[in-house]
C-alpha cells in the first residue's frame, strides 16, 4: 500500500480516503462523523483511542505514545489490530 506524506505523519492511502470523506459542509462532516464513528465501534477502547490519536488526528506513534503513558511499541500493536479488525469487519 503507497504511503502518501502529510503535515504530521505518512497516511495510507486507505487513511487518506476516509479524510477525504470529511467536507466543510457541516451536515456532511456530521454524517460523515457518524458514519466513522459506527464503523469504530468495533474496536476495543484502547484500540479506538490509539486508532483515532494516530490515524483520524495525525499524531506520530511517539506522540500518542506519550499522550496514552504506553510505549510505541504499544501503539504500533493497538493500531495494527484495529485496522486488521476495521478490515474484517468491513469485508464480512
Amino acid at each position: 500500500m503507497e504511503k502518501i506524506e502529510c503535515g504530521r505523519a505518512p497516511l495510507t492511502e486507505t487513511e487518506r480516503e476516509v479524510r477525504e470523506h470529511i467536507t466543510h459542509d457541516p451536515r456532511e462532516a456530521l454524517y460523515a462523523r457518524l458514519d466513522l464513528e459506527g464503523i469504530l465501534n468495533v474496536l476495543t477502547g484502547k484500540q479506538k483511542e490509539v486508532f483515532e490519536l494516530v490515524v483520524i488526528d495525525g499524531h506520530t506513534e511517539r506522540q500518542a505514545a506519550g499522550m496514552l503513558g504506553i510505549s510505541k511499541g504499544s501503539v504500533q500493536v493497538y493500531v495494527k489490530r484495529a485496522k486488521n479488525k476495521l478490515r474484517k469487519s468491513v469485508h464480512a
